[in-house]
């Protein structure tokens, strides 16, 4: 699909979207509160006059680069970012050294897996570093293996 007058792509923001929504499901089912804090969802009103200024500042880049949630652990109250991506092969690579959440987790929904790393765990160059997101030493007692199954289910009714 062809980018549209506004410069996005609109098939890439559906897909998108649908991935926010099974992240946001999988952590609110697993004993998590999932919030909104993307600039999008934050910023709305000035979203389409920051798309050219945010490249050029580190101020920009900041906004521009907002994780799409701040989770909150319900039991022990930890806190901390999610990236939500959806990605045909299950990695996502864009991240890039200049992205200033290091410790945000980058979370890959595909049709096969949902997978994860932080953006500090990421190499540049290795092909792989994401787990299964139920296998990550952060989630392992947290994320069961069938919540993740039911939540692909729904992927594979969206992305096939």
């Amino acid at each position: 699909m062809k980018k549209g007058t506004e410069g996005f792509n609109l098939e890439n923001l559906i897909k998108g979207r649908v991935a926010e929504t099974i992240v946001e499901h999988l952590f609110s089912s697993s004993g998590y509160e999932a919030h909104m804090f993307g600039w999008e969802h934050t910023l709305p009103a000035i979203v389409g006059q920051l798309v050219d200024v945010s490249k050029n500042t580190s101020t920009g880049n900041m906004i521009r680069c907002m994780p799409d949630f701040i989770m909150r652990e319900k039991e022990g109250n930890r806190v901390f970012f999610v990236e939500a991506k959806f990605s045909k092969n299950g990695t996502f690579r864009k991240m890039g050294s200049k992205y200033p959440y290091k410790d945000a987790y980058i979370v890959v929904v595909s049709t096969d897996s949902i997978k994860c790393a932080t953006v500090s765990e990421l190499p540049i160059t290795a092909d792989d570093d994401y787990q299964h997101i139920y296998n990550h030493k952060d989630f392992k007692d947290k994320i069961s293996k069938e919540n993740v199954e039911r939540c692909l289910e729904i992927a594979r009714k969206f992305y096939q």
